[in-house]
């Protein structure tokens, strides 16, 4: 099986369909798998729209003409990587930021909360601080290769983005404790950043105060920090569940990657009202980080390899007979 994303998918839905079905195919060109001898492992957000996934299923086997398909969610396979049947998890990546409770292996769908605060959120609000500062210009517009002639503005929008992200990256951190409740100082904070036409950026206060919004009120997008956004979550799920919740914490996805996220939210947890349970909030979070940014990916290796995989993987012979609706009683929905 194989994993796909894409992060900017056309409008319509017909095109998306149209693109996700030559997405497959190249990749399934590139590597020289025959469609009618591959299985796909399909994963899906918390949040997914039905009519969406039986469109999914019937372009896998009528378009693409696949052997098999299993769709799992994502925080489902995430949990795996963790061993959990029981756990919290907090998935923040580019798009969304997930808050997904997992009860007995299953998901528990009135207590996923999303919000858009996260790693492109964070990127655009860092651009709009340092833009002021000095022009960041795409690194093909300086490359003494590049030989192309004018492009898009969206083109140059996406490259300068991309420096941005890369300056997001290499400077910005986020403080252990609330930044009302310590004094910064120049000689920690300034970073220096060389720019692709080799200009030197100064970046100070930015890379602190900009990841300071993960855990800061934001009215206009009706978000009251990443701490309250798990009581939230809490809430949702039966009291006697929560405690076991609260002590398995787990913290996924390329967002969580800033210096000193983990301990700052474990902070922010003990201050929070968790029903006399504070002291037993427990974070936890791969160690690497390349399995931070790709958990969903680890779990779904360890589901293909389990031998019971089978099991939840709809054939081809079971489409032709039962329709694309076969898929919601063999999958983890």
């Amino acid at each position: 099986f194989f994993f796909l994303m894409i992060r900017r998918p056309p409008r319509s839905t017909q095109s998306r369909s149209s693109a996700a079905s030559d997405v497959y195919k190249r990749q399934l060109q590139n590597l020289g798998s025959e469609p009618s001898e591959t299985t796909l492992l399909l994963v899906e957000p918390p949040v997914h729209n039905r009519e969406n996934r039986l469109r999914q299923v019937e372009m896998c086997f009528e378009s693409i003409g696949l052997e098999g398909l299993s769709i799992h969610k994502s925080h489902l396979l995430a949990s795996y990587v963790f061993a959990k049947e029981n756990a919290l998890i907090v998935d923040s990546g580019a798009q969304y930021t997930y808050i997904t409770p997992i009860q007995d292996g299953f998901i528990v769908p009135k207590g996923v909360l999303r919000t858009e605060v996260a790693g492109e959120y964070i990127t655009k609000k860092l651009f709009d601080q340092i833009k002021n500062k000095d022009i960041v210009k795409p690194r093909y517009t300086v490359s003494k290769k590049n030989q192309a002639g004018p492009l898009s503005q969206q083109f140059e929008q996406f490259a300068r983005m991309e420096v941005v992200r890369d300056i997001k990256h290499q400077a910005c951190k986020v403080q252990e404790y609330r930044l009302e409740n310590i004094k910064s100082t120049s000689i920690v904070d300034n970073v220096a950043y060389e720019l692709p036409d080799k200009k030197i950026l100064e970046i100070t206060k930015e890379i602190q105060q900009v990841p300071e919004l993960i855990f800061q009120q934001i009215p206009e997008l009706m978000y009251k920090g990443l701490q309250e956004m798990i009581v939230d979550a809490l809430e949702k799920v039966e009291f006697e569940s929560r405690r076991e919740l609260i002590q398995n914490i787990f913290v996924v996805g390329g967002t969580s990657l800033f210096p000193n996220y983990i301990e700052r939210l474990q902070k922010e947890l003990y201050d929070q009202d968790l029903w006399g349970m504070n002291n037993r909030a427990k974070v936890f979070t791969a160690t690497q980080s390349l399995d931070k940014q790709h958990c969903n990916w680890l779990g779904g290796s360890i589901m293909g390899s389990m031998p019971t995989f089978n099991q939840y993987m709809m054939t081809k012979a079971d489409y032709d007979e039962h329709g694309a609706i076969l898929i919601e009683r063999r999958c983890f929905f």
